[in-house]
């Protein structure tokens, strides 16, 4: 029997040795080597299958699931001799099967089947996990790890393992979401690959953002790794007080200004574009030559105003979105927020437009004006402050 943690059991499977080398003489036909027990970490149903493909029929290879706290007390899986269903699933998975004879598993939740905390005989092991149709157990990580993000950074098939964390970063209380990667064997990790294929798997849930490729992962002396011992992004700076780490790599400064001189142009070309099609579409309603001074020179800035923000509005049409999704809420309310944001801003070259050359009497036109523009703007900034008030499903799931 070999009971080992999950970086021994990816480096058997690495190396491809067969069970007879492990075990040295024993019967015929056979090998020493009867049982593999795995522990200590996630490891994946199609990890388990590559170690027991390289091992061979004869090696029984179980995932087991035990904690200090409940000594004693434990699950475990093994794969059965044809291919289980969730082998075939889309989604990596890790199974850690049913409890151990005389072990008491509960996972609490506010409904069966869904994630929740896993208890052993009573102890809170501070793991999540879901109890599936199947009545197995399927391991979900850390109660307050990214479990999605890392199983789809284990779907990558260039990822040896990796896992995802927060950093904070220079400026008060920010957090940045980093991913870190230790490439599979004899692979080169492509940053911007992964980092694409994790947030395409991740569409309403929290996207990292950047991806930090690593030689290894530190790890404690239990073999689990050490998410306090992690290297930190150039990018993110030394703000955590631990050492400063290789990987990632900075953006150079140059960036912003050229982001930020992109945006001023597109601002100032959709303005003139405004100023230039006003006269031709609503004639005369910037008409001041009736307006006495110095009133027709606040109307006249009034008009500047209005242009200005119609040219801000379409740069942040076509700029805005990204930093918006990175607030984490799902795709289609950042989409709606992102719009909202929009339409406040460029509806109001329009609209006082329309309403200084609609007659006042003309109560079809005046109620056409009020319903396209005052409501719209009111569910505008009603979803705006949705966006800014709702804290995202995946921060309150870590208590944040």
């Amino acid at each position: 029997m070999l009971a080992c943690g999950v970086p021994t059991a990816r480096l058997l499977t690495a190396q491809g040795l067969p069970g007879e080398r492990l075990g040295g003489s024993g019967p015929p036909g056979g090998t020493r080597l009867r049982l593999v027990t795995v522990t200590g970490d996630t490891w994946y149903l199609d990890e388990q299958r590559a170690l027991k493909d390289a091992l061979g029929d004869a090696v029984r290879v179980v995932n087991a699931y035990t904690v200090t706290e409940a000594f004693g007390a434990g699950t475990y899986f093994e794969l059965p001799d044809g291919r289980h269903p969730s082998e075939d699933g889309r989604e990596p998975v890790s199974l850690i099967g049913v409890p151990l004879p005389g072990t008491y598993l509960t996972v609490r939740g506010d409904r069966p089947r869904f994630r929740g905390p896993i208890v052993l005989n009573g102890v809170h092991t501070g793991d999540d996990g879901r109890l599936r149709d199947d009545g197995l157990l399927e391991f979900l990580g850390r109660h307050g790890t990214y479990a999605a993000a890392e199983r789809a950074l284990h779907g990558h098939a260039d990822v040896r393992e990796g896992l995802v964390t927060e950093v904070e970063t220079e400026h008060s209380k920010g957090v940045k979401v980093v991913a870190y990667a230790v490439a599979a064997e004899g692979r080169t990790l492509d940053v911007v690959d992964v980092h694409r294929h994790v947030c395409h798997a991740l569409l309403s849930d929290a996207q990292p953002h950047t991806v930090v490729p690593v030689p290894s992962l530190p790890r404690t002396r239990a073999d689990k790794v050490d998410r306090t011992n992690l290297p930190l992004p150039v990018a993110v700076g030394t703000a955590l007080g631990r050492k400063g780490g290789a990987g990632g790599h900075a953006a150079p400064a140059s960036a912003t200004g050229c982001l930020v001189a992109g945006a001023l142009l597109l601002v100032a070309f959709f303005a003139l574009l405004a100023w230039l099609f006003t006269d031709l579409l609503w004639p005369s309603s910037t008409d001041v030559s009736a307006v006495p001074s110095p009133y027709a020179g606040y109307f006249r800035l009034l008009y500047l105003f209005e242009n200005v923000s119609f040219g801000v509005g379409m740069a942040f049409l076509l700029m805005g979105r990204p930093g918006m999704s990175r607030a984490g809420h799902p795709s289609w309310f950042t989409t709606l927020a992102h719009l909202s944001v929009v339409w406040l801003l460029v509806a109001w070259w329009p609209q006082d437009n329309l309403y200084r050359l609609a007659a006042k009497t003309d109560w079809a036109e005046q109620t056409f004006l009020v319903y396209t523009f005052n409501v719209s703007l009111m569910v505008a900034a009603a979803v705006v402050a949705a966006f800014a008030a709702v804290t995202p499903k995946w921060r309150r799931k870590l208590g944040r």
